[in-house]
């Protein structure tokens, strides 16, 4: 069992009567996101966060009126922010500001908003003042709703709070809603994904509707130029060369920061970011992914608790799903675009595909995916126009020695950090592999989770830069043993990665129009409700 917190707060019990399903996701698991609703919300209470007035000792003196009055009580187990309460010199009045408008017909509160004003009401009881009314200010008509407080009123809000701490302390996180109009409105639909788990359970007829959250105007900024100095001045992020100003961003417009090589930060942006939980992830020049700072880890214990046993006994299906996926992905992301006849390692990798569902061990699994990727890049020039003047002799890395696979390196870095910032954003631990085992420094489990996306989003970016011409070999040099791509080639991976990222597609298996980027994101939560045992099966992410 969970151990639930002494005090319930009541806007916590108000989110419980709205969904359970959310109230367990942001209360228990520590989840939240901010969309416009919220936002508007959290403008409307700036009127009355500021603490205000004072509050008498009972409700039997003269009149007053304060803001953001904080109560709780150990005994009843719950504690509440009051927006506004006012005392008439005989009875103590609470007043919750909601930024809608009040429901249609004889009872006009919401429930989720009448629980809320109750459990103040109970709380100002609790303190010794007379409370018999309290009321809901509705900021869209302008006007306050009253709520009686009656007994009959006071044991169903109390009847909310047990069966809270019973949810909260069951290690089960409740099913969502089916098809119900709340989600398009919630802040959290992103992570609780209501209309693709049901229809991995079976539980709703109608088609997954595709619900965002989360506003997309943000973007990934990438810094390559070595030398620059990166600061912040007044929300705006400035790129200098030489101390020149060379680029402006607001803060606000970025989603995370790529350094790759000798860039410097300043302590004022790494500021700014971990409190707005923007991610900054470091490179080397050449592109090997090296680490990341970000905000608090999330709450989510429990799924990484699941995560770390499931690495341990072996998660043996996840991994064979995950592996399936990628060899399915290669083979169509090679039947669709050689130029010459590829029957043989088509043939090679439907063969693989079949050995994958017999492998016993994770050391067979291992086995059969390095043999489909041998086929896989031994076939890989097929997909390249010859008059490019690029070839690919086989995979390889550290260093690349040819321009072909300096691309391939450098983008694979680019997406285990995709996978890494999603990973965290869910709650797992990057670090702690299904397949993959942990090393120093290697992000496991977002090379797990990469597989199935390597040749759709990585691949496919390679083979187009090549074959339109924006690749040439003219924007690779040679060092030693190896191949490395010259300042403008990096920018131009860069800047093709990211609109094949911003790609849109139909889902494979919710069959609604979604962007690559937020596939990958949604693999990661798939994969988490596998785990909490939400989602009974995980499905890989494959094309035809």
């Amino acid at each position: 069992m969970n151990p639930v917190p002494d005090l319930v707060p009541a806007r916590m019990v108000s989110e419980f009567v709205y969904c359970k399903r959310s109230f367990y996701l942001e209360w228990v698991l520590g989840q939240f996101q901010e969309n416009h609703e919220v936002a508007e919300g959290t403008a409307l209470h700036r009127k009355v966060n500021a603490v205000k007035g004072s509050v008498p000792a009972t409700s039997e003196e003269k009149p007053f009126k304060a803001t953001s009055v904080q109560l709780s009580s150990p005994e009843l187990g719950l504690v509440a922010k009051l927006d506004v309460l006012e005392g008439d010199g005989s009875f103590s009045i609470p007043i919750e500001f909601k930024r809608g408008a009040p429901q249609l017909g004889d009872d006009p509160v919401w429930l989720k908003d009448k629980v809320q004003v109750l459990i103040q009401a109970l709380l100002l009881r609790e303190a010794g003042h007379k409370c018999s009314t309290a009321y809901v200010w509705y900021d869209k008509v302008k006007r306050r709703v009253s709520v009686p407080i009656t007994k009959e009123a006071i044991d169903w809000a109390l009847a909310q709070v047990a069966d809270l701490k019973k949810v909260a302390a069951s290690h089960k996180i409740p099913k969502p809603l089916i098809d119900s109009p709340k989600c398009r409105r919630c802040s959290l639909v992103e992570m609780c994904i209501p209309d693709e788990t049901n229809a991995l359970d079976g539980k709703s007829a109608q088609p997954p509707r595709r619900m965002v959250a989360t506003d997309p105007a943000s973007r990934a900024l990438y810094i390559t130029t070595q030398g620059t100095y990166i600061g912040l001045s007044n929300g705006v992020v400035e790129l200098r060369e030489d101390r020149v100003t060379q680029e402006k961003v607001r803060l606000l417009d970025v989603s995370e920061i790529n350094l790759y090589g000798r860039i410097e930060v300043s302590s004022t942006l790494i500021g700014a970011c971990l409190e707005r939980n923007i991610p900054i992830l470091w490179f080397s020049s050449g592109g090997w992914f090296k680490g990341y700072a970000s905000g608090a880890m999330s709450g989510n214990v429990d799924l990484r608790r699941r995560q770390v046993l499931a690495s341990i006994t072996g998660a043996l299906d996840y991994a064979k799903t995950m592996i399936a996926g990628k060899i399915a992905n290669c083979r169509t992301l090679l039947r669709r675009n050689a130029k010459i006849d590829v029957e043989p390692t088509l043939t090679e990798l439907t063969r693989a595909l079949a050995r994958v569902k017999r492998c016993k061990d994770k050391q067979s699994l291992l086995g059969v995916e390095g043999i489909a990727a041998k086929a896989y890049f031994s076939a890989f020039d097929a997909m390249l126009k010859a008059e490019m003047g690029f070839t690919l002799e086989g995979r390889n890395k550290r260093p690349p020695t040819d321009p072909v696979n300096a691309m391939l390196s450098f983008l694979y870095a680019a997406l285990a950090k995709e996978m890494t910032v999603s990973l965290l954003s869910v709650g797992f631990d990057p670090y702690q592999g299904l397949l993959h085992e942990p090393r120093f420094n290697r992000a496991a489990l977002a090379l797990d989770m990469m597989e199935e996306f390597r040749p759709l989003v990585v691949d496919s970016t390679v083979v187009k830069l090549v074959n339109t011409g924006v690749a040439t070999p003219d924007k690779f040099q040679y060092r030693g043993d190896g191949c490395i791509m010259k300042p403008g080639m990096k920018k131009d991976l860069l800047r093709a990665y990211e609109r094949r990222l911003d790609e849109t597609i139909i889902h494979p298996v919710f069959k609604y129009r979604t962007e690559y980027r937020r596939a990958l994101r949604l693999q990661c939560r798939l994969l988490a409700g596998v785990m909490m045992e939400d989602i009974a099966k995980y499905v890989a992410f494959t094309t035809r």
